[in-house]
């Protein structure tokens, strides 16, 4: 799966997301089957395939599973867990990206407050 992912990653990084999508798409599948969808790296697989969404235009695609993963490492890691905090900041990324600027603002403070006290 580690290296379907980074096989993925790299197509998505050279921009060529029509062969990176099906990629994250069977890495998100592959965890589902071996990890089940209460763990960690399937909500990474999530948000990997959430910033494909985002690059190639479709936002909602995105924020749905952007909002899928912060549910996950919620009830997974819990609010005091930095990956916790990234995905707030990622999708309040998205909503600000969106124009949604009330729905982004409070996601960006708590993220920016999170990871103060989690960092420093």
């Amino acid at each position: 799966m580690k290296a379907l992912n980074t096989l993925a990653e790299a197509h998505h990084y050279l921009g060529d997301f029509k062969a990176a999508l099906p990629l994250h798409q069977r890495v998100l599948a592959l965890r589902e089957q071996a990890l089940g969808r209460k763990n960690p790296d399937y909500a990474d697989s999530l948000t990997n395939l959430a910033r494909l969404h985002r690059d190639v235009g479709d936002r909602q695609a995105a924020l749905t599973l952007l909002r899928q993963a912060l549910r996950l490492r919620q009830e997974v890691l819990g609010e005091g867990h930095i990956d916790y905090a990234n995905n707030l900041h990622s999708l309040g990324s998205l909503y600000r990206l969106m124009g949604e600027y009330r729905a982004a603002l409070p996601l960006l403070q708590q993220a920016m407050t999170l990871r103060k006290e989690l960092l420093g």
